[in-house]
């Protein structure tokens, strides 16, 4: 659960979100959890890494766990747009400067900064198998290794057309073994309405019994 030391916090940044119409694209749950992990591990690092901003709902969300306990956020996307709308949204939400904006991929962020120990890096851009492959080698080049990972749309599926080979479970799995020991956050698909398990008319759906998240503790 979300500390009650931020609750008043975030509750506000939410409602900033949804007045400028750019609350994430995340469950409520999925965010719940994955602040509450940061702020449960805060110790184990000093700076927290972002991939994918998209709007920027769930980066602001970052910035004020960032803030509150003194932590670096790094946001990297190669999109331009994206970052810019990310960027203004934190600031919207009275967070400017609690977040660093990178344009760029995560290979070449870890190859060109000195960032320090993570507590977390979450992947949240790229869905396709080789862009998740990519983002999760450019992970294990980090020295030293994060605490932990995180990837969102883990159980996501396209039925047909040229997103068929969105799986970010499968490029998980290849990349760090089967046997990994994953920590599901966020809906589990088929046990609430929110994540939809046949296609609609986007062809996206969530693959049923699949969490909508994952964490690895690396």
């Amino acid at each position: 659960m979300i500390s009650p030391s931020i609750a008043a916090d975030l509750e506000a940044v939410r409602s900033k979100l949804k007045t400028l119409e750019r609350a994430s694209h995340t469950t409520d749950r999925f965010q719940d959890q994955i602040l509450s992990f940061i702020e449960q591990n805060q110790a184990q690092g000093h700076s927290i890494i972002e991939v994918g901003c998209y709007h920027g709902g769930l980066t602001a969300q970052l910035a004020l766990v960032a803030r509150t306990y003194g932590l670096d956020l790094h946001v990297v996307d190669i999109d331009a747009h994206y970052l810019g709308v990310a960027a203004d949204t934190v600031a919207q939400c009275g967070l400017e400067g609690a977040a660093k904006f990178h344009l760029m991929d995560l290979a070449t962020l870890v190859a060109s900064t000195r960032l320090g120990l993570h507590v977390l890096v979450f992947v949240d851009g790229d869905h396709r198998y080789d862009g998740v492959v990519a983002d999760i080698k450019a992970i294990r080049s980090m020295n030293p290794a994060p605490f932990a990972c995180a990837f969102h749309d883990f159980s996501l599926r396209y039925a047909d057309g040229p997103l068929t080979d969105v799986r970010v479970d499968r490029a998980v799995l290849d990349e760090f073994g089967r046997s990994v020991e994953l920590l599901p956050i966020g809906e589990i698909a088929g046990e609430s309405v929110i994540l939809r398990t046949e296609p609609g008319e986007d062809r996206h759906y969530h693959e049923s019994g699949m969490p909508e998240g994952v964490v690895i503790r690396l």
